[in-house]
């Protein structure tokens, strides 16, 4: 039997079973050292595999952990492995094509080799069936090759200097799932710093899987004319540009060793193509990492973006806990950026927005609550975090004291 996964009928079925289908679609990197989940935003390993010669997916994807990940979904149990903040829960239609399912023309997707379309049709029956054990290869890929960069941006968390060797069978074992992929996503880092990421992009091997989309993000400061050329053949899926402000003297204080005018030309020309029809993308997005020197450019960046024609989406500063003196300011920030949405008629842009002003309350708390245990131990925690949260003055004087905007 043939389906569509993103006809309104399938994915109402979908809806039927679980809130997100990732667990049977999907396996992630989510660490150069070859930490494996299904989702970033699910909290649970389903295991490791170095990048060394012992190196294999399968293992992990076929494993008990990942079986009690779908369990737990199909039971309605997401709480117990997903965070609050997912997006893929909380606004699952507007982000359905881009993580879940890609959309292909009946008459191309007919022509694709059997072994991609008998995988793809067995992992949408095993959904709608509910099944925990299942007998295929994953439909999305995610890796995490190395943490590379060329930039120093003052809210990653990566360890720059880890170098890791990736081996021979970490290669070999990509290229035989590539004949089932339907997106094979690479992060880091910066994808066009790595040598392994290059190789993908740029060795002509994806040519070869016209079904395989290729999805990253990328601070944009190294996609220039000679690199977008080696892409134009290349099957693009989702290609998120980090790029955290709409004015060069708050984008060159968040990322450290860029230039501004030279990113947006990179973006711009890139933006070009795809309109004249010579770079073949599914989504091209923009990132905005919420922090407490740009929240005040939200409106600004959703202007921005729209004049380009690409997508902003935003997300909350994580671990650290610099937005907690300023909730009524982000707050409003978020509000104006609703109606500016709403002016240009950016429909997933005000439901980005809008899932973020209602999960910002408990973001604060969580984000609160682990500054609170580094500094004075969890004893002390709960306390402290009381009395601060009853003291609206204190909270002021310490906004003016440090100078917080």
């Amino acid at each position: 039997m043939s389906y569509d996964p993103n006809s309104e009928f399938i994915k109402k079925k979908f809806e039927d079973v679980c809130v997100c289908t990732r667990p049977w679609t999907t396996m992630e990197e989510r660490h150069v050292f070859g930490e494996y989940r299904v989702c970033c935003w699910m909290q649970d390993l389903i295991g490791k595999s170095a990048k060394d010669e012992t190196h294999d997916f399968m293992p992990l994807w076929k494993s008990e952990a990942v079986e009690k990940i779908r369990h737990k979904l199909i039971k309605g149990k997401s709480g117990d492995i997903c965070t609050p903040f997912c997006p893929v829960i909380r606004n699952r239609r507007n982000y359905f094509d881009k993580v879940e399912f890609f959309s292909y023309e009946p008459d191309e997707y007919s022509g694709f080799d059997s072994a991609f379309i008998e995988n793809r049709e067995k992992v949408i029956e095993s959904i709608l069936q509910k099944r925990v054990k299942i007998d295929t290869y994953p439909l999305r890929l995610k890796l995490h090759p190395s943490n590379l960069c060329n930039l120093n941006c003052r809210m990653c968390n990566l360890d720059r200097k880890s170098r890791v060797s990736v081996s021979k069978a970490y290669i070999d074992n990509l290229v035989k799932l590539l004949p089932y992929l339907e997106n094979l996503d690479v992060f880091g880092g910066e994808p066009f710093c790595c040598e392994t990421a290059r190789w993908i992009m740029f060795s002509g091997i994806l040519k070869h899987y016209p079904h395989t989309h290729f999805s990253t993000v990328t601070n944009g400061t190294l996609l220039n004319a000679s690199a977008l050329e080696q892409l134009k053949g290349v099957r693009l899926g989702n290609i998120e540009f980090s790029l955290d402000a709409s004015t060069a003297e708050t984008y060159e204080k968040i990322r450290i060793g860029a230039d501004f005018k030279t990113t947006m030309e990179n973006v711009d020309r890139f933006v070009k193509e795809r309109d004249m029809g010579n770079v073949s993308v599914k989504y091209v997005g923009a990132l905005f990492v919420i922090q407490d020197i740009n929240y005040h450019e939200i409106s600004s960046f959703i202007e921005l973006t729209h004049s380009k024609g690409i997508t902003p989406d935003f997300c909350f500063v994580g671990g650290s806990s610099e937005l907690q003196f300023l909730i009524d300011e982000v707050k409003e920030s978020i509000q104006e950026g609703i109606k500016k949405a709403d002016q240009l008629n950016e429909g997933i842009v005000k439901a980005n927005l809008n899932y973020l002003l209602q999960g910002y309350d408990g973001y604060i708390r969580q984000m609160q609550k682990i500054k609170l245990a580094s500094v004075f131990g969890e004893k002390w925690k709960s306390s402290l975090l009381g009395f601060f949260n009853r003291q609206p003055k204190l909270r002021r004087v310490v906004k003016k004291v440090f100078k917080i905007r």
